[in-house]
């Protein structure tokens, strides 16, 4: 299934995936994303990011929103996800795997301003 390989190719390049080309292409999309979306929401109380990978997103994030209770990161590789642990340096960070299949109709990943899932923050609600 061409999802599973995307997941493993991705597990594969995670150690070294912030330093090399795709990364750094990455960084700049997720840099612009960032400014597009606190024009849009100054001040989130909560984020999610669909498709995290190593975290640089979330991470960027979290000194710019320091209002934000918790900012929660998914992605289906296993590996992304010990990397953008082993990055975390805000208390804030949450990342959690989450398979391909326990996200009918996510396709594509996005940066989400709602209530993360029950099982990263202990919450059902974004007013908690």
């Amino acid at each position: 299934m061409a999802r599973d390989r995307d997941v493993a190719a991705f597990g594969e390049r995670a150690q070294r995936y912030d330093g090399d080309w795709r990364g750094r292409l990455h960084h700049q999309i997720a840099d612009r994303t960032a400014d597009l979306a606190l024009a849009s929401v100054s001040a989130p109380a909560q984020i999610l990011d669909v498709g995290c990978g190593t975290g640089y997103l979330l991470g960027r994030l979290a000194g710019r929103v320091p209002q934000a209770r918790v900012l929660a990161g998914i992605d289906a590789a296993p590996a992304m996800i010990q990397v953008a642990t082993s990055a975390a340096t805000d208390a804030r960070l949450r990342f959690v795997e989450v398979p391909p299949s326990s996200c009918p109709g996510s396709a594509r990943p996005s940066t989400w301003w709602s209530a993360p899932p029950r099982s990263i923050t202990g919450r059902t609600s974004g007013r908690d």
